[in-house]
C-alpha cells in the first residue's frame, strides 16, 4: 500500500518504477519434517502435573492450532508439489486495496500423489 500512495504522490508522468513488477505466487508443498516438527513440540501440554495443574486435556486443541500456524521460512524447491499460481500485479496501476486483500481462485497440477501439508506462499518482483 505505501509503494501506491508514494507512486501516486511523487511519481512524474512517464516516471519509472522499480519494481515495475510483483508476482504473488502459490503453490501445494508437502513436508513431512515440519509437520513432526510441529507435533512433537507439543510435549508442554501433556503434562499431567505442572504446579498442580493436569495440561493433558489441552494438548489435542494446542497441536490443532500449532500445526494451523503460519510458518515464515525458506521452502525447498523440492517440496513443492505442482506449478505456482502466479497473480502479477502492475505497480504503475495497482491499487493499495487491492493489494490489503488478495483474492485469486486457484487449482493445481500434482506432479505426484501425496500428503500435502500446506501452501507455500512468495513473492517476485521484476524491475
Amino acid at each position: 500500500g505505501a509503494m501506491c500512495v508514494a507512486r501516486d504522490l511523487y511519481l512524474k508522468p512517464g516516471g519509472k518504477m522499480f519494481p515495475s513488477e510483483c508476482d504473488f505466487c502459490v503453490a501445494p508443498f508437502s513436508d513431512e519434517s515440519l509437520l513432526q516438527d510441529r507435533l512433537t513440540r507439543s510435549p508442554f501440554w501433556g503434562q499431567k502435573s505442572w504446579y498442580f495443574l493436569d495440561l493433558s486435556c489441552l494438548k489435542d486443541e494446542a497441536i490443532r492450532q500449532d500445526v494451523r500456524r503460519p510458518s515464515v521460512e525458506y521452502v525447498d524447491p523440492s517440496i513443492i508439489m505442482a506449478p505456482a499460481h502466479i497473480h502479477r500485479f502492475d505497480m504503475y496501476t495497482a491499487q493499495a486495496a487491492e493489494l490489503k486483500r488478495i483474492k485469486m481462485p486457484f487449482q493445481f497440477v500434482m506432479a505426484k500423489t501425496c500428503l500435502i501439508h500446506g501452501l507455500a506462499s512468495w513473492f517476485a518482483l521484476h524491475f
